[in-house]
């Protein structure tokens, strides 16, 4: 299409819109009217959003705070409790606020699961400082699970309870599960949660011994910032944000989906640190090792054998999960020992499998449904290869005909007579297209061994330099509190690990007399 010719559909256009309008029908017109009052109030929730951002109300399902173990919570939410096994919801350590599951009303996973009468118990693993550092991937599986697991039986009184990991919260589950086999677990669901590290998408490539040293790393920074965890989230969706942008401002007209998209920007923008212990055993052992899958993994002296779990198991998949790709969720089921296992692979991508409308549809009723007949009886009643990679795409090739498809597209659109809202509605989805046509280059691009080269070059680069600068900058930070008479961060991080012996050392008194206790009480005639 040449330059002239497309000026002159433009033009064309412009000047017989108004006569178009004139002469168009009473259902036309009245379409336009419906359009144009749909931006007078797209403008003026822009404009509160702007001048009076309303902080959303996030968590708003009542709960209690059954017991807390260093930055750890257990929660239990308040339900109807039909069913009489626990469900102890374990989900990522740092990187997010686990508010997601809990995000509004009628927009909650836990409201759910809690209005189909589950006993849900949440794990918050809490908000990670500079004292944390030294936590480890075995300390959560062998020291904070289980005892979470056994308050959460101990409060509700049953006997066997089901264990649901979400995100990197399934692989520290399933480790728990598979090395602790005196607790006893009914069932065990995993959502999106990897298990073949082999499989795991482009954060197995970014972080493969390769291209990422996780010891100079964690040796230079001590943890993985906030900050940091934000951009290599960014940076795994380059385009996220543009798509997120584009469906606000069309929809900013309804109240519902901006009230919505207020509390998601809320809790997609409140990143969580890692601490750098667990973050080198993680990556060292999962990403780089692979060590669960392969059953090579130690865990507090005890072997992690996946085939050690032999409870009904469920896995669910998401078809555009970019974090955790169905095929390294769904080696889960092929891994455990158990007779009755099955995997779903549902709609939706990372986030959107457990939070969002279309959560909401395909995947909480399924996994309440697939929950409901495993978890005894109802109170009134008294139950993998790696996938081929892809060769390096050509930008330039695969942006030629997408731009020719544009203009086209541009062209046809403004031409078509008589004008209706339906075109913009077509100006949406081309956009919605073009943007998925440049994540698609962007996702193939940064999927090769040479981006990953590259980035790990970067990365290597800025440690470098950072290391002497970051020395520098903690010894005038320790001499600032020292001028001042005020504790230092070593002091800091010492007392914080004497409170931490000091629990753990009460929590094994107390394990201790509960153990006499029942002794006794077995001996007692009855």
């Amino acid at each position: 299409m040449g330059q002239e010719r497309f000026a002159d559909v433009v033009e064309r256009f412009a000047n017989g819109f108004g006569a178009v309008v004139s002469n168009a029908s009473p259902e036309t017109v009245k379409q336009w009217q419906e359009e144009i009052d749909k931006n007078v109030r797209r403008l003026k929730n822009l404009h509160a959003m702007l001048t009076s951002p309303v902080e959303p109300k996030t968590g708003q399902t009542p709960r209690e705070e059954i017991y807390k173990k260093n930055k750890s919570r257990l929660y239990r939410y308040a339900s109807s409790r039909k069913y009489r096994t626990p469900l102890l919801f374990v989900p990522n350590l740092g990187i997010s606020r686990p508010y997601i599951f809990d995000l509004l009303p009628n927009g909650s996973f836990i409201e759910h699961m809690t209005r189909e009468g589950f006993d849900f118990y949440l794990l918050d693993w809490g908000v990670f400082g500079p004292e944390d550092n030294g936590l480890t991937v075995e300390e959560c599986v062998t020291k904070i699970l289980p005892r979470m697991a056994r308050k959460a039986l101990e409060s509700s009184g049953a006997s066997e309870l089901t264990v649901l990991g979400y995100c990197m919260g399934a692989p520290m589950s399933a480790c728990f599960v598979a090395s602790h086999p005196e607790i006893p677990v009914k069932n065990y669901i995993d959502m999106a949660g990897p298990i073949d590290f082999d499989q795991v998408g482009l954060f197995g490539l970014w972080l493969s011994k390769e291209h990422f040293n996780v010891d100079r790393f964690v040796d230079t920074l001590g943890s993985v910032p906030a900050d940091m965890v934000k951009a290599g989230f960014k940076l795994i969706k380059p385009t996220m944000d543009l798509s997120t942008n584009l469906n606000l401002w069309w929809n900013l007209w309804n109240d519902t989906y901006v009230e919505g998209f207020q509390a998601l920007n809320k809790w997609a923008n409140e990143y969580v640190a890692f601490p750098g212990e667990f973050f080198r055993q993680w990556v060292r052992d999962f990403y780089q090792g692979n060590k669960l899958y392969r059953g090579e993994l130690l865990m507090g002296g005890r072997p992690v054998r996946l085939a050690d779990i032999t409870c009904p198991v469920f896995a669910v998949g998401a078809k555009e999960d970019y974090i955790a790709p169905p095929a390294c969720v769904r080696a889960l089921v092929g891994a455990v020992g158990s007779r009755e296992k099955e995997y779903v692979e549902l709609p939706g991508g990372h986030i959107s499998l457990i939070a969002g409308r279309g959560a909401a549809l395909h995947c909480w009723p399924k996994v309440s449904g697939w929950l409901g007949p495993r978890s005894a009886q109802a109170w009134a009643r008294l139950v993998s290869q790696q996938a081929p990679s892809t060769p390096t795409p050509d930008p330039w090739g695969f942006w030629r005909p997408v731009l020719d498809q544009g203009l086209q597209t541009w062209a046809r659109l403004f031409s078509q007579t008589p004008a209706t809202p339906d075109l913009l509605g077509q100006w949406k989805q081309f956009l919605d297209q073009w943007i998925e046509g440049w994540s698609k280059v962007l996702g193939q691009t940064m999927g090769t061994e040479q981006f990953a080269k590259m980035m790990g070059q970067s990365l290597d680069s800025f440690l470098v330099s950072q290391a002497p600068v970051k020395k520098l900058v903690d010894q005038q930070v320790e001499q600032a509190l020292q001028a001042f008479n005020l504790p230092s961060r070593s002091q800091v991080t010492a007392v914080a690990k004497q409170l931490v012996e000091l629990e753990e050392r009460i929590e094994r008194l107390e394990d201790g007399i509960n153990a006499v206790l029942k002794r006794l009480s077995d001996k007692e005639p009855k």
